[in-house]
């Protein structure tokens, strides 16, 4: 080889590599691409002295992640001293852009059954997501998502049929949900398969399966020609990262969510980028409600306040703790006294009591099993029987059917887990969401206020209680809820309630 050249080749359809004589290039793309881990600091490796802390998203070898190919083309570019040589696989696939539009326009039109006419940037997304081939679509909860994919599908479909469509969603509950919205926009179900648990669909043109249990199949992954994350924002574990990696053919990776991580969290931005691609088309939920395509928004704060007396004892406790460095253990302690406290868990039924009375479904959200316990204790005493979703309930067929209940009545209310029902489940006839234990996650914040924002002709807006408490940890936490609520413009209204 040359010196003083620097190559990008593609491997295949997961990684790409840059390959130069000198050292010093290599070394450089190595600390560039390299990101400290979030709170890596906690990491016992990093505690032991035996790791930095950092990912490192370019190899020694000089491998890297399709998906940081433009960031890495931009770098090997301002090695100015170097002629920078480009495989002609890494050409785009569409030369024309304006002939794709043309094209893409004409399949949709002349494509049958479609239930409703796509909104505008439902085919922008689908139109850019196709063009680019690599790419992330975020569009704020509630826009539609799984209709833009089954866009993006429909045409590559239709230009080739023989391509095998991957949809990776990372919940069980998700696939029946998927596998029924793309029959409703009219795609036949002859052409569908679903693979989780002990149903597995090895020959169907589109296969709907959950990230966990695909990630042993390697070969059956290499199947697939095109991949669809939905709610790509999950895309930071191993086991996701694995999956997706193993499609090694996969011409189109996509992936579709309502909320990529915060920026302070840079290495699974980087994570997520790197295996699907740059986000390349975005809507806020801002606009959706501009554009009247998602409902409004109420969001109420009752802030908590407790006796002195009463709440005493707890936070010399955590200030002990806090002194001893065990900030986890103290935030437990707190945690605790919320959740078993009897006034908040009764105030909580109360909210619900209200909104049952005029005929609205209500999703109440908890973190831990003893809290949705404790909350079903508060509204049975107060004569409601409320539907529970947790983990615990395995069956799928019963998880949908309490959805689906939702749909046809109001009245209803569903106590679940926020693991379960934070992200994805859709529900339309939804009026009340209520925050009983809220963190600080901005995804799960917004991916939780996104279950109640779908339209839908029993309401004219989501009503939103965020129930927080004047306590250390609680007023930490809801500072940066209200960072979230702000940046979107929410409309919020805090009013104090005294337990006192």
């Amino acid at each position: 080889m040359r010196e003083n050249v620097i190559t990008i080749v593609k491997i295949d359809e997961v990684w790409g590599r840059v390959v130069a004589t000198d050292s010093s290039v290599m070394e450089g793309l190595y600390k560039e691409f390299s990101i400290y881990k979030f709170q890596h600091w906690f990491d016992p490796k990093v505690k032991l002295g035996v790791w930095d802390g950092k990912i490192h998203f370019v190899k020694h070898n000089g491998e890297f992640p399709l998906g940081l190919f433009k960031d890495v083309l931009n770098f090997c570019k301002c090695q100015r001293d170097y002629e920078l040589q480009v495989d002609t696989l890494f050409g785009p696939e569409i030369e024309d852009k304006d002939e794709f539009m043309k094209d893409y326009l004409e399949v949709l039109d002349t494509t049958e059954n479609l239930p409703f006419i796509p909104r505008k940037y439902q085919v922008k997304g689908s139109m850019k997501a196709i063009y680019h081939k690599r790419a992330i679509i975020e569009h704020g909860t509630g826009s539609g998502k799984s209709f833009t994919i089954y866009l993006t599908i429909n045409y590559l479909r239709r230009k080739n049929p023989d391509h095998k469509t991957l949809i990776l969603v990372p919940k069980i509950d998700l696939i029946t949900q998927f596998h029924d919205d793309l029959i409703n926009y009219g795609c036949p179900p002859e052409l569908l398969g679903k693979y989780y648990g002990d149903e597995k669909d090895f020959d169907a043109p589109i296969t709907i399966g959950t990230w966990q249990s695909l990630k042993n199949n390697k070969a059956f992954l290499k199947k697939f020609t095109i991949l669809i994350v939905d709610e790509c924002h999950g895309q930071k574990g191993d086991v996701v990262r694995s999956v997706a990696e193993g499609a090694t053919n996969t011409q189109y990776r996509l992936g579709f969510t309502g909320t990529m991580p915060e920026d302070d969290k840079k290495a699974e931005l980087a994570q997520i980028i790197g295996t699907l691609g740059p986000v390349i088309d975005r809507i806020t939920t801002e606009e959706l409600q501009k554009l009247k395509m998602v409902s409004q928004l109420k969001i109420n704060i009752p802030y908590i306040k407790y006796d002195d007396a009463e709440i005493k004892e707890m936070k010399q406790a955590i200030k002990i703790l806090m002194k001893q460095k065990k900030p986890r253990e103290a935030y437990q302690i707190e945690k605790a006294f919320t959740q078993k406290h009897a006034k908040r868990n009764e105030f909580i039924g109360k909210i619900t009591k209200k909104m049952l009375a005029m005929d609205r479904n209500v999703l109440i959200l908890a973190n831990k099993l003893e809290h949705v316990d404790t909350i079903e204790a508060a509204l049975k005493q107060m004569g409601i029987t409320p539907f529970i979703v947790t983990g615990q309930i395995k069956d799928t067929d019963e998880r949908n059917d309490i959805r689906k209940k939702m749909e046809l009545s109001g009245g209803n209310v569903i106590v679940a887990t926020s693991g379960v029902y934070s992200t994805g489940i859709s529900i339309n006839r939804l009026h009340c969401v209520i925050f009983a234990d809220p963190g600080k996650s901005k995804i799960t914040t917004l991916q939780s206020v996104g279950r109640g924002l779908r339209l839908h002709e029993t309401k004219d807006k989501l009503y939103l209680f965020d129930v927080s408490d004047d306590l250390m940890f609680g007023n930490k936490h809801l500072e940066k809820r209200m960072e979230f609520y702000a940046r979107n413009n929410f409309d919020v209204e805090i009013k104090e309630i005294s337990f006192a």
